[in-house]
This record gives C-alpha cells, sequence and structure tokens, in this order.
C-alpha cells in the first residue's frame, strides 16, 4: 500500500510512505515462532480475548521465549 500526503493549500506532496502486510495462517506463525525459539501460549481472536477461530476478525498470539 502507497500512501500519500499532500498539503491543502498547495496541493503538493508532503511526504509519501509506503507499507506492506502479510497474512499468515496459525499454523505458520506457531512454527515462524518456534524457529526463533518461542513457543505460543495462546491464540485469541479479537482483542476482547475471545477464543481464535477460522473467522475472527484478527490473530492475536501470545508466546513466550524457551
Amino acid at each position: 500500500m502507497k500512501r500519500m500526503f499532500i498539503d491543502k493549500e498547495t496541493g503538493k506532496v508532503v511526504a509519501v510512505r509506503g507499507s506492506s502486510i502479510r497474512v499468515y495462517m496459525p499454523k505458520e506463525l506457531i512454527d515462524l515462532l518456534s524457529r526463533y525459539d518461542l513457543e505460543v501460549e495462546k491464540l485469541y481472536g479479537d482483542y476482547r480475548m475471545s477464543e481464535y477461530r477460522a473467522t475472527s476478525p484478527r490473530l492475536i498470539v501470545v508466546a513466550k521465549k524457551r
């Protein structure tokens, strides 16, 4: 994604910022964290700490160093 910030008065671009998003499946994240000696303790599906499900709006991972 690329975001351009434009000065309202001059109409000139004052900044450009880019970002990218990578979507991981839970298994992929667990494997990736494991490679760095992190053990997944819990998966949550939202900021209210609801149980993670495939239909959850997000994936929040709680992990600890082994």
